[in-house]
Formats: structure tokens, sequence, C-alpha cells
């Protein structure tokens, strides 16, 4: 037996550990903090060198706000009503009313019912914390006792490792309650708290939303509470859900696990005041059930489950009265504890009573969820389906187009009648003299071949653009060309060249950039370039400025740099040696004090940043040089196109005309009955053009549509943010382009609802598909691609976005989609369909035939035998007046040097196919009115069989 000596020496033998595990707990928490500050700080230098302090010092106070107000609240509640249940613990009367099987069962119940909730708030957080701040918009946050919880419980328990960590979790809350629910509830804290954190934007957009005046078709309300309202209610009933569940089944677990109840195994006869906590817990449970239910009924506006998206027959005549029943069902409850705890006395607890009452409603939860919509739906729905459906298929459609701005679209019918003869005469010259024959990939490859000039330096990638280019018939025109910066990395350095001062102070930079038309290439088959090479070398023309075009921001620069040091920069080589610079830019964050040294090497856990020598009071450091990581910390709620293109334009600063830009969009998952498709976002406009200097590193953003209510919003959140698009230079704007992202979708939203007809889109008798071809050697979608032309109805040519569609199942040509991107008419959609009563070749058949001309088959067979490489370029869909003309490149590849050249150019119209070594000539073949055939000539046959990949065999088609 330990004597009291023994007690009182055993606990001084503990005391100098227990004061050591103090003072490291201490530590790390003050670390952890100068951690946290040091970040605050340096992203504070970050956003004032950029101009925008205020909208870092407003994303921070929001956030700091909110995990605060999450974490603070939750603790207050959990770790409090822990509290009060161990004060009344201490008074538990047992009765031997049940066997210890039966108490382990009811006791693990509760407790893995708690760790459910813990692992749904867990999982919620890390969704938030692992999303960007866009992203973390469109994160759906489960409603507990809605007809969905059984979704949400079974994809928690799929989460790999989940359920092992919850059965020992469960197994150690009840070994040891005190600890381990005291432990779970600062976990389940903080995971509020970092929820909330994430939820920033949507709070500041909630707050900033402003009625839009349209209604959705079903709850009459304004589509703003959908768009800014309902994510609030949705982020405040998952916090009321989960934060009142918790303390309810902690508590629980408290009096079940009071005083001997495990040893003798006994349940325990909850006294008065405890069963007063519990009921009133209950009913606040209860009342938060209420809200999620009724909450759930905006919900079914986004449902998939009906012939359509968005709410059905099904869901508006059984899920929604089934989610009011349950709304009410636990708002009585919650009023029936509420009346119960205020009677005197109190009437006693019985835990089986609540748990009957409990597995009453999830019984009925889950019959009606999955039960009474089953029946109604073969009952009353399957028997006449589309008369159920029809009004909600034509919201849907209604929604849908609106929401992808598919209903600004202008449909032509497109009937080609002319040939090529006869619309060459009118055509406009400069979209002959823009055939495109060069792709972005070989293009690429050859730049790295022929431009590439020293082994640390990169094209990551080329983009396409227009320039207004004298010529010779002229004195400027429209010039479509392919553009492509040549940037640093240092990665591809020398091993020893790879020291510290090499890649931060002394490769700081790209230099330079290539520019190609697109429809011409050197005797040899190599590019031609309107800019090229580099230093005094370089060779330009008029129209496009170069300067000295030094790239500090770009695609791909991603380490840090450190300028004005005594150091100095590499700037490009020029023969056997090299030039140097020093960066003279409004860029970077001063570096002169000391202190600021010190903060950056924490920040970017590099020492060298503080010990260096190198150092001067004019030294900079330039950090997250990535075009997409600069723009992500400054806007983090908008989403960015995937890709940013450069552009040389003159706002004067001539010795610096290189820019980036990069498109951004306003998104939402919660436009009500709007089909979202694979991307998770039923609601998209192109709402902001950003300009990111590639010198200065300066970045501007032009608001595009400032009554876009999204755009509205987000600048009464970040006035100084957004400036309005008349303020763009206009040597930069035009240069502004519709987006590839966004157009994409556009595309494959339009496969299905180009249909306005409810009947036709129910039967989906005029469904479209996304026309494919052969590149290489793969089959692939056509993916968009930009033209210069005039459409029929314009004065003139412009920069067009062009995708082909086909019948779905089928490979001829039945439509395509067109958006513009000059001046006024920017962002407007045209599509044009092709007369049902004919057919057109797509690009897949096209590919065919031209695989089977005997000519061409047989040159292209004596190239590889030669060991030449022939690659299939992209095939180019080019309407032409009142006719369609097809144009495909073949590049040839030989080892080892692998060197793209452009081979030949094969090109289709009125029924035949040529093959020449350029565009030029391939059009003047085809205009030959020839008497017999040229050398690589056939007429097309109509009615000729041709086999398909299937192996069935089908007519040939004739080309318009």
């Amino acid at each position: 037996m330990a004597t009291p000596l023994s007690v009182v020496r055993a606990a001084q033998s503990s005391g100098p550990w227990v004061k050591l595990g103090r003072r490291l707990l201490a530590l790390l928490l003050g670390g952890f903090c100068l951690n946290v500050l040091a970040q605050w700080v340096a992203e504070g230098l970050w956003f004032r060198e950029l101009g925008y302090l205020d909208v870092y010092e407003r994303q921070l106070l929001t956030r700091l706000a909110l995990l605060i107000l999450g974490l603070g609240l939750s603790a207050a509640w959990t770790l409090g009503n822990l509290r009060l249940a161990r004060q009344r613990a201490q008074t538990i009367r047992l009765t031997p009313e049940s066997a210890l099987v039966s108490y382990l069962l009811v006791l693990g119940g509760v407790t893995a019912s708690l760790g459910l909730v813990v692992g749904i708030t867990l999982q919620a957080a890390l969704e938030v914390w692992r999303a960007t701040d866009a992203a973390a918009l469109a994160v759906n946050l489960p409603l507990l006792g809605s007809p969905d919880t059984w979704g949400t419980l079974y994809r928690l328990l799929e989460t790999p490792g989940f359920v092992p960590l919850w059965v020992v979790t469960t197994v150690l809350v009840i070994r040891a309650p005190r600890a381990g629910l005291s432990s779970l509830a600062i976990l389940f804290s903080v995971a509020q708290g970092v929820v909330a954190a994430g939820h920033w934007a949507r709070l500041l957009l909630g707050l900033a939303g402003m009625p839009i005046g349209e209604t959705d078709p079903e709850f009459g309300r304004d589509l703003s509470f959908y768009l800014f309202q309902l994510p609030l209610w949705d982020w405040a009933q998952f916090w009321g859900q989960t934060t009142s569940l918790f303390a309810l089944l902690a508590v629980l677990v408290t009096y079940l696990r009071a005083g001997r109840c495990l040893s003798e195994g006994c349940f325990p006869q909850l006294t008065a005041r405890q069963a007063n906590h519990l009921r009133r817990l209950g009913a606040l449970g209860f009342l938060w059930v209420a809200l999620g239910c009724w909450l759930y009924r905006y919900d079914l506006l986004y449902s998939p489950a009906g012939a359509t998206y968005g709410a059905s027959y099904t869901d508006i005549w059984a899920r929604l009265p089934l989610a009011l029943t349950l709304g009410g069902w636990a708002a009585a409850i919650a009023v029936t504890l509420f009346l119960r705890a205020l009677v005197q006395p109190v009437p006693p607890l019985r835990l089986g009573r609540a748990t009957r009452l409990a597995l009453i409603y999830l019984f009925v939860l889950l019959v009606g969820s999955y039960g009474l919509p089953a029946l109604v739906q073969r009952i009353a729905v399957q028997p006449n389906e589309f008369e159920r459906e029809r009004p909600y298929i034509q919201r849907t459609l209604e929604a849908t187009r609106h929401a992808f701005n598919l209903d600004t679209a202008t449909v032509q019918t497109f009937n080609p009648t002319q040939t090529l003869a006869e619309a060459a005469r009118t055509a406009s010259p400069a979209t002959l003299r823009n055939m495109r024959v060069w792709d972005t990939l070989p293009l690429l490859e050859a730049n790295r071949q022929l431009q590439q000039i020293r082994l640390y330096y990169r094209f990551p990638g080329a983009d396409v653009d227009r320039y207004r280019l004298p010529i010779p018939t002229s004195e400027q025109e429209l010039r479509q060309v392919l553009i492509a910066a040549r940037e640093l990395e240092t990665t591809s350095l020398p091993p020893q060249a790879q020291t510290w001062v090499n890649r931060h102070l002394v490769y700081t930079h790209g230099y330079g950039f290539t520019v190609s038309p697109v429809n011409l290439a050197a005797p040899s088959g190599l590019p031609e370039y309107f800019v090229k090479d580099i230093g005094p070398a370089v060779t330009t023309v008029p129209g496009i400025p170069v300067g000295r075009p030094a790239i500090y921001y770009g695609e791909t620069t991603t380490p840090y740099v450190l300028t004005g040091t005594q150091v100095e920069e590499f700037d490009y080589p020029q023969g056997d040696t090299s030039v140097y610079t020093s960066y003279t830019g409004r860029g970077g964050i001063a570096l002169g004090s000391p202190w600021r040294r010190w903060l950056f090497a924490w920040v970017l856990r590099d020492w060298r940043i503080a010990l260096t020598d190198h150092p001067t009071p004019a030294t900079k450091l330039l950090w997250r040089r990535t075009i997409r990581e600069r723009v992500t910390h400054l806007a983090p709620f908008l989403q960015l196109d995937s890709d940013p293109y450069l552009v040389a334009a003159d706002l004067g600063d001539t010795d610096h005309p290189l820019h980036w830009m990069m498109d951004a969009y306003t998104a939402s998952r919660y436009y009500p009955y709007s089909d979202p498709g694979p991307h998770g976002l039923n609601y998209l406009r192109s709402a902001v053009k950003i300009q990111v200097d590639a010198y200065h590193g300066s970045v501007q953003f032009y608001a595009i549509d400032s009554n876009e209510p999204l755009t509205r919003a987000w600048q009464r959140v970040f006035p100084t943010l957004f400036r309005p698009l008349d303020q763009m230079p206009p040597s930069l704007r035009q240069h502004s382009r519709y987006p590839q992202d966004l157009f994409q979708i556009q595309a494959e939203r339009l496969l299905s609802y180009h249909m306005t007809d409810a009947l036709g889109f129910y039967n989906r008798e005029d469904q479209w598909s996304l026309a494919t071809e052969i590149y290489g050697t793969e089959t692939r979608p056509v993916a968009p691609y930009y033209l210069i032309m005039k459409l029929p109805e314009a004065a003139t040519e412009e920069f067009l976005l062009f995708v082909p569609f086909t019948p779905a199942g089928r490979p001829n040509l039945t439509a395509w989609l067109m958006a513009r991107s000059d001046g006024e008419a920017y962002g407007q959609l045209r599509v044009y369909t092709l007369p049902k009563e004919s057919l057109f070749l797509g690009p897949e058949q096209l590919e065919a035939l031209i695989n089977q001309e005997p000519l061409i088959a047989q040159q292209i067979s004596l190239w590889n035998r030669a060991g030449l490489k022939v690659t299939h370029g992209r095939l180019l869909i080019i309407p032409l007046e009142r006719a369609l003309l097809y144009v495909e490149p073949l590049y040839l590849e030989a080892e080892p040097t692998r060197v793209p050249i452009l081979a030949r150019v094969v090109a289709a119209a009125d029924n035949r196919i040529v093959m020449a070594v350029s565009s030029e000539a391939a059009l003047e073949r085809l205009h030959q009115v020839a008497q017999a055939p040229p050398a690589i000539l056939r007429e097309l046959p109509v009615g000729e069989v041709l086999p398909n990949q299937a192996g069935r065999r089908e007519p040939r088609f004739s080309l318009p």
C-alpha cells in the first residue's frame, strides 16, 4: 500500500518531466504562431507590391474572423456541454435493468455515431482545405436528416482508412471517456473552424449579392437567393446539425460511462437534471434537422434523378412532401422535447423510449427516401413519362441554355450551294491567306530544335493570336500567327552549374519569343518566322514590337529570384559570350533591410536568403512568378482558363512589350434547373480579362460585363481589384480572344441543349456529338480552333473560334459553333446548321478518304519505307462564303533529330481531293478545271461504298 510520503516523492520525481512537456508544448505553439505571423506579413508585403493590399486585408480578416467564430462557437458549445455533463454525472444512480451486453451495444452505438459525426465534419474540412478557393465555392456540405443522409454516410464509409480509424477511436473513447471526448471535441472544433474559414468567399459574396430580377419556376424566389444566400444557409445548417449532434452524443456517452456502469454492466437511471439536459440538446438538434429538411426543398432543384436535370415530377410530388413531412415531424419533436424539459417535476428520460423514437425517425427516413419516390415513379410517371415530365424538361432546357449563355446564340442555316471557284471570287482574300497548316505541337517541336538556342531555354507552349501586319498587296492585313515565349528553365543547367547563386541570382529570366505565320513554310518545310532569334540577331516585322523581351514572369518561371544584388544577371547569349544585365522593373519586394531577408528566409525555408553576402540596398525579391499562381493568390474566387497566352503590345514601355493575357470566369453550382454535365458547375460566364506584365509583374483585372450578377457582387466586395473593360489599352484589347475552356464547355452543353422543344429533347431526336478526327495515329474529338474568316453577314474578316458537330452515332457533319472575338462583337455565338436533306463529310470521314486515295497513300507509303514518320495534322473545316473547304497538313519527321517539316497540304472541295506542297498550291489545284486528273487528284464517285472502322460498308458521301 502506497504511503503518503511515497505519493509525494512520485509526484516530485515526475515534476521535471511535466515541466519539460509543458515547455515543449509552449515552444511548439510559439513556433506555430511565429510561422503564421511571418506568413501574414510576407503575404501583406507581396500584395502591397502589386497594389492590392486592401484585397488581402479583407480576405485575411474575413478568414480569421470565420476561423475564430467557427472554432470558438464549436468549442464553447461542445466543451461547455461536456463540462456540464461531467458535473451532473456524479449523482448517477445505478439500477440493474440490463445485462452487460445490452449496455455495451447501446454505449458502442452512441459512441460510434459520435465518430461518424466527427468523420463527416473532418471530411468536409479536408475538402475545403484541399480545394482552391474557387473550388471551395462548389464544395457540397451534407444535409443530415434529409433524404440524402444515407448517401453522405455511404461516401464516408467508402473513404480509405476511415473504418479502422473509426473502430479504434470508438474503443478508445469507451475506455477513456474524459480524455477521448475532450480530444474529439477539440478536433471537431478545429475542423469546424477550417470549414468556416474556407467559406470566406461565400460569406463575402452572399453579403454583396443583389436581386437579379429573375425567379425560379418552382418556388418563385429571386435567383439571387440561390446564387448568394443558399450557400450560406447550407453552411449554417451544416454547422448547427453537426455541432448539436456532437454535443448530444458526447453528453450521452458521458452519462453512460458515469460511475461504475461499465464495471457493473448496468444501465443508469438518468437523473432529472440529466434528462433535462438531454431533452434540450435533442430539441435543438431536431430544430436543425427541420431546417435541413426545409433547405432540402431547394436542393431538389439540382436533382439528377428524373428524366432530366432539376426537380422532376417524382421530386415535386414525392421527395418534396417527404422533406416537408420529415421537417414538420422534426420540428414537432423539438417542441415536445422543449416542453417536456419545462415540466416540473421533470419526468425521467428512459433510454429505451428515446432510442425507439430515433429509430422510428430513421426508419421513416430510410423507407421514405427510397420507397416512396420509387413507388411514385413506377405508378405515376413511367406509364406516361413524357406528359408527366414535360414542364420540368422545359424548365431544364431554358435554365441550362441561359446559365451557359447558349440562349444568346444566333442559329442560322448554312447551305453550301457554291463551288469553291464561285466562293473564292467573292471570299475575303485574308481568309484564304490565313488557312492554318501549322499545328501547335509540330511548331513547338520545331522551335525547340531551331529556336531554343541554349539548354536552359524552353518553349512551354505556343498560342494562336492575330496581328495586323503589312503585306505586299496592302498596308495592313489581319494575320493569324503562333506566338511562343522562350522561358528559362534552370533545371536544365549542367549539374555543376546547379548552384544556389545561379538558380536564384544569375539565371533570373527568359528572353525573347517567336512568331510564326500559321499558313507559311520555308522551302525546306520548316516554319517561317516573323520574329525569331535572340539579342541583336533578332529579326522581326513592322507591327510586332520586340524591344528588350526579358521574361521575368511566365508559365513555368517557378523559382523565386533576387535582383539588384552584387551579382549580375544573365540576360542572353551572344556568340561565344554572354550579355549581363540588372533588373530595373517595378516589380519585386524590397529586401534592403536585414529583417525582411530573415522574414523571407523563414517563409521560403531558404536560409541562404538571409546569410548570403550579395544583397545591396536595391535588392528585390521576385516571388510567385508563375502566371497562374500569381493570379490565383490575388483572386482565388475566380475560375481560371487553362491557357494564358503571350501578347506583344506597346503600352508605353517600348523596351518591354510582352504581356500575358488570361481569361477568368465567374461560376456557380447553384443555378436552379441548369444541367452542369460532367464539370460540376451549372453557371459559367466569361467575366474577367487578366493582364500580367512579363517584365514588371503587375496584374490588372478588367471586368467584361459589370451587369453580370456574380461579377457585380465581386466588384462590390473588392472595388479596387477590377477595372472596366473600356480602360484596357486598345493595343492590348485587340488581342482579346474568346476563351477556349468556356467555348469547349458551351459546345458540350450544346450537343443536347441546342434543342428547344421538350418532346425533341426527351426523344433525343437531334442529339449531336463532337466531331472526331485522326491526329497522328489516334482518333480523338476535334478540339476548338481559331480561324480568320468573314462571316456570311459580316463586312470584313474577323478572329473566330470554331468547333464542328456530327449527329450522335454518325460521322457526317451536321453543324458547327462559332464565337466572335473582335470589337463590339466579342462574345457573340453563332450556330450554323447544315440542311438535313443532304449529307456532308465529317472530319473522320474525310480522313478515311485521304488515307484511301491511291496516290496519297502511295506517297505516304514511300515516306514510311524511307524511315520517315508521317503525321496527319489537324483537319480544318473552313466555311468559305457558301462553300466548304477541308484542309489537312502532313508532317514528316526523320531520326534522330525529329524536326517536323511541313511535307504536303491536302485540300478537298467540290468532290475532289488534292495534295500539294503548300496551301496556295493546293487551292490552285482545286481551282483547276481539269480535263484529266492532275498528279494527285481524283474525282470522288458519288455512291461508292467505303468500309468504315466497324467493318460495315457505308455510302461514300459527296463533298459539297
